[in-house]
């Protein structure tokens, strides 16, 4: 489902109002969407008409665009979240994060003199040795290893171009 203009959700019922010769249709959405729905469609009045058009989706389309909405909220709530903690525990967040770059493995093992590091587990165990660390979470906790990984963290983004030299 592409369509800005569209809302996705389920055939719960349908009323017949027999004196206006028209049917009610019902269409489940989540209340998570009510402020898109909102958005999108205005508030009924009795006073003015909102076109609409309704159809039947395929099940397997409406399932992935769940997902997919599922995914972006749960990314506003990780970002909500990494801002709101303080320096120490988002260091903490991006080691893991880092640990998943494709980018960061890579630089990894080039910048490694004593690990092969090539998927996630390896680049954990080299955060680990750099920081001097047996859990991610001591950079939210322990000062040292807080600032070893900075400076790691540095030197990862100035080496790869994301961060411009220290002078």
């Amino acid at each position: 489902m592409t369509d800005d203009r569209a809302i996705l959700g389920s055939y719960a019922e349908w009323q017949m109002i027999k004196s206006r010769k028209v049917l009610v249709l019902k269409i489940e959405v989540p209340l998570e969407q009510a402020e898109e729905v909102l958005a999108k469609l205005g508030f009924p009045m009795p006073d003015t008409e909102i076109p609409v058009a309704v159809c039947r989706i395929d099940a397997l389309a409406a399932s992935e665009y769940r997902a997919q909405q599922r995914r972006s909220r749960l990314s506003v709530i990780g970002k909500e979240r990494y801002e709101s903690e303080d320096a120490m525990k988002q260091a903490r967040d991006r080691a893991c994060a880092y640990c998943r770059d494709k980018q960061f493995v890579a630089w990894a093992d080039r910048f490694s003199k004593v690990l092969h590091v090539h998927d996630e587990r390896t680049a954990k165990e080299f955060i680990y040795t750099h920081c001097g660390i047996s859990s991610r979470r001591e950079i939210a906790t322990d000062d040292a290893a807080y600032s070893a990984f900075l400076e790691l963290e540095t030197e990862y983004l100035e080496q790869t171009g994301q961060r411009a030299e220290s002078r």
